[in-house]
């Protein structure tokens, strides 16, 4: 299932639906583990894999072509006490430390664009918390499918296949 700024809202609603955290701590750390689930649980990471034996003449990878990478991790949202910005960057930084898991068989260092942001804006003009949240899923969402695909390939291995992944897509 791809991501996207409507379910992500509606896994945080369920998240906190009749079980409203103490503190801020308490609300964040439920925050942060309910994104990276929803994460770790919905994103689809593809790359193009093309891989040969190092042997005269060389053979081609039978797997060569459109592959789906996993992602797994966790981590503990910090406290909001300095404001929306560092929060946002700490939240960034959580999705950053997720790993993205090959196929069984691949050896790649696969990451996310270290230059990845999350464009979020609060916008005070909403006067109701539902479409805050819409707003800023959204936004969220947007973020990562825009800036976290590295751009760069990498070289890897698949059992005796030498090769390179390269055009990374995130839904």
């Amino acid at each position: 299932m791809a991501l996207s700024g409507a379910s992500l809202k509606e896994a945080l609603r369920a998240a906190f639906d009749g079980n409203m955290p103490e503190g801020e701590d308490e609300a964040n750390r439920v925050f942060g583990n309910t994104v990276l689930k929803y994460l770790c649980d919905n994103i689809e990471i593809t790359y193009m894999w093309a891989g040969f034996t190092t042997s005269t003449p060389p053979v081609a990878d039978p797997q060569n072509g459109l592959i789906e990478a996993g992602l797994t991790g966790g981590g503990t949202l910090g406290a909001a006490g300095d404001g929306f910005g560092p929060w946002l960057l700490s939240l960034r930084n959580l999705i950053m430390g997720l790993t993205i898991v090959p196929p069984p068989g691949f050896t790649l260092p696969l990451v996310f664009n270290p230059a990845g942001a999350l464009n979020v804006v609060m916008m005070p003009a909403h006067d109701n918390y539902g479409d805050a949240m819409t707003a800023f899923c959204n936004q969220l969402v947007t973020s990562i499918l825009s800036t976290f695909v590295s751009p760069l390939p990498v070289s890897g291995s698949n059992a005796a296949f030498q090769g390179a992944a390269s055009g990374m897509v995130i839904r």
